[in-house]
């Protein structure tokens, strides 16, 4: 292509001008993710997506998730959801790549790469509830089967806002993990009383 047409219809059309950027972006991002894939380890059968580590995060146990579970839930989720940020889309489309390319032997652990806890978190709930998710007590020092998740400290403001906080414990009542939840309904006036 000779400069001056490209320049003109650079120029003159927003269009182009959008399928110029949408080309960078995703050149950028295909960079990013094969840079990003360089950087980690093997992935084996078992992904460790909570420690106590993240206590920042209210967790007291580990949390264990099959790497086929957590590779079918992200290939879900690349699928539905795209960002603006280029690194962050790039660290969830690496996922199921990384995850994809697993042993798959359930015997051997792997940490979820630094950087996607993010991701997975929101989801952590739902596995330890389904028992796909294993929990491991420190204090008891085995997997704890029958983890008991509670809600304390429920307030209401009106009808859009809440606060609670959420309680794992195992059967002997140690603390697995508190972490004080909220969420706003963002409510307009027209959708009020309906």
């Amino acid at each position: 292509m000779s400069s001056m047409p490209h320049y003109l219809k650079k120029l003159f059309s927003r269009a182009y001008r959008r399928q110029l950027a949408a080309e960078e972006r995703q050149s950028e991002l295909q960079a990013q993710i094969q840079e990003h894939l360089a950087t980690l380890p093997r992935c084996e059968g078992q992904i460790l997506v909570a420690t106590t580590e993240n206590r920042d995060e209210g967790f007291f146990c580990d949390v264990t998730v099959p790497a086929r579970v957590l590779l079918a839930w992200a290939r879900e989720d690349t699928e539905r959801t795209v960002i603006q940020s280029v690194s962050a889309q790039a660290a969830r489309e690496v996922l199921p790549i990384w995850l994809a390319n697993s042993t798959f032997d359930t015997r051997k652990v792997s940490r979820l790469p630094e950087g996607h806890f993010g991701l997975v978190e929101e989801r952590i709930n739902d596995w330890v509830t389904d028992g796909t998710a294993t929990v491991y007590c420190p204090e008891c020092g085995h997997e704890v089967q029958d983890v008991a998740i509670t809600k304390a400290n429920e307030i209401q403001a009106g009808r859009a806002h809440f606060w609670w906080t959420d309680i794992w414990s195992c059967p002997r009542g140690h603390l697995l993990r508190q972490k004080d939840q909220e969420i706003r309904f963002i409510l307009k006036p027209h959708r009020q009383g309906a």
